[in-house]
């Protein structure tokens, strides 16, 4: 590639002594990419067990296949991990065919100058007449490539290639041209690459809901990984609330769960108050995983609060589900309350992708722990089926009449009230990232997941006497 350095013979020569060169025994027969980074960085990083997800996908990736967007936050190690799997599966295999590319060359070619240390510390030897900065020739035949997106790739072939961010900022993915360039890239560029049974692996923070990674799931049948900072849900292996990594992945800079916390609501200064804090949107696309909300959304950024208040009545929202698997209705309860001054306060929020029978044990515990509140659904169809069911069960729900009218017709009044100001949610709440993101992405096409939204819906009609009428187990509608 014109213009780009080339590490000369003399050089190469100096960094493969001063480094060491000589391969550290064993290390092309670890199998885990997390031993393997601890091993190689000599201690001076932990296993990244907090991402073993990623690192799983870059294990299978040499002839896997895959076609995977991981999502994980900032400074928390995800593009280290994607360094040295580069290292780990040229160890393994060092005429393997490697591509990286990032969001400009500039930023491509710092990448690559740690890439290439790594793998000279790992003891990888490299032909001496191809050691550039836009890529390296490995002794037994196999290279890895670094371009930028729409930089040039033409004539080579990769059994495994890596994008990493591509893009620099939200401001940059807001652009639709830099959206499409990113896109075109990968299709015309990066996929005819790929050898037989190679792997695309794209890493990267939500910064647009049409980004690389939402066009790629969205439009491509992508696999997506989600690891949020504090987990929402998303991640199974560890409780919700609890931080991905306070020991590090850096010993030196752990990511307390103090540090996080700080972040998103602001630094408590000396007379107790907290400052500094990002901003809803800025935390939930850089350390949650969470794209921010589109143009044409009905619900903009919610009202967040530090504490809730006595209320006068309250309620909980119901959508049911009545499938399972990927790309079905989740199952939702959402408890709610509507204080003297008018103002709904979301308290608690449970989804989950199962069917009736695995979430009857669910509404029987919310039903026991809100003793004489009731539970509202709209239904329709299919769904009335699930309210006879929890009925049988001993859990009334009362059914709500849809009237024909479509979500987005029925979300109206709530939306308007959510944009005023005038429904509140708990800053801090586990479920918080994950219900504003699902909210306000809502626009009423139907493509998306807005089962949140109906129970949102049913828990504020209901709260603030927005005309209903339920007709199922009882003659009229009641709010305890």
């Amino acid at each position: 590639m014109a213009g780009v350095p080339v590490v000369s013979k003399s050089a190469a020569s100096k960094a493969r002594k001063d480094l060491g060169g000589e391969a550290i025994p064993g290390l092309a027969d670890i199998d885990r990419l997390g031993e393997f980074i601890a091993i190689l960085s000599r201690g001076q990083l932990t296993n990244p067990t907090h991402f073993a997800a990623f690192c799983d996908v870059y294990e299978r990736a040499h002839r896997g296949g895959l076609r995977v967007c991981l999502v994980g936050p900032r400074q928390h190690g995800k593009t280290t991990c994607g360094e040295y799997a580069c290292a780990f599966h040229a160890c393994k295999d060092p005429k393997i065919k490697l591509f990286f590319a990032t969001y400009s060359q500039d930023y491509t070619e710092k990448q690559s100058r740690v890439m290439r240390r790594i793998q000279l510390d790992a003891g990888i030897r490299f032909q001496d007449d191809h050691l550039r900065l836009d890529g390296w020739s490995y002794e037994a035949g196999g290279y890895q490539a670094c371009s930028s997106i729409g930089g040039a790739a033409n004539g080579l072939g990769s059994n495994i290639a890596i994008i990493d961010d591509a893009f620099k900022s939200e401001l940059d993915a807001a652009s639709l041209a830099t959206r499409d360039k990113a896109y075109d890239f990968v299709k015309t560029t990066v996929i005819p690459m790929l050898a037989p049974g190679a792997s695309l692996i794209v890493t990267a923070s939500r910064m647009h809901e049409d980004d690389l990674t939402g066009r790629l799931v969205r439009l491509d049948g992508f696999d997506e990984v989600r690891i949020p900072a504090i987990n929402d849900g998303a991640d199974l292996t560890r409780e919700i609330g609890a931080p991905l990594c306070p020991w590090g992945p850096d010993p030196k800079y752990p990511r307390t769960l103090e540090f996080l916390t700080d972040l998103r609501d602001g630094k408590v200064n000396k007379d107790g108050v907290r400052q500094g804090a990002l901003s809803a949107r800025t935390w939930a696309t850089q350390y949650q995983g969470l794209p921010p909300p589109p143009e044409d959304s009905m619900f903009r950024e919610p009202k967040i609060v530090d504490g809730l208040v006595p209320f006068k009545t309250q309620c909980i929202g119901v959508d049911l589900s009545f499938s399972r698997g990927k790309g079905s209705d989740y199952a939702v309860l959402l408890h709610a309350s509507i204080t003297a001054a008018g103002v709904v306060q979301v308290h608690d929020v449970w989804r989950g992708r199962m069917i009736p029978q695995e979430y009857m044990p669910t509404l029987k515990a919310w039903k026991a722990r809100h003793p004489g509140v009731s539970m509202y659904a709209y239904s329709s169809g299919p769904e009335k089926g699930v309210i006879v069911m929890a009925h049988m069960e001993g859990i009334p729900i009362f059914p709500v009449d849809t009237g024909g009218r479509s979500k987005a017709t029925r979300a109206q009044k709530a939306a308007h009230a959510w944009n005023e100001g005038r429904i509140v949610l708990p800053r801090g709440a586990p479920w918080l990232d994950t219900f504003r993101r699902e909210v306000t992405n809502f626009d009423g096409s139907g493509t998306d997941n807005d089962d949140q939204v109906d129970a949102l819906t049913s828990a504020y009609d209901m709260l603030a006497g927005v005309s209903m009428s339920t007709s199922f187990f009882t003659g009229g509608s009641r709010v305890v």
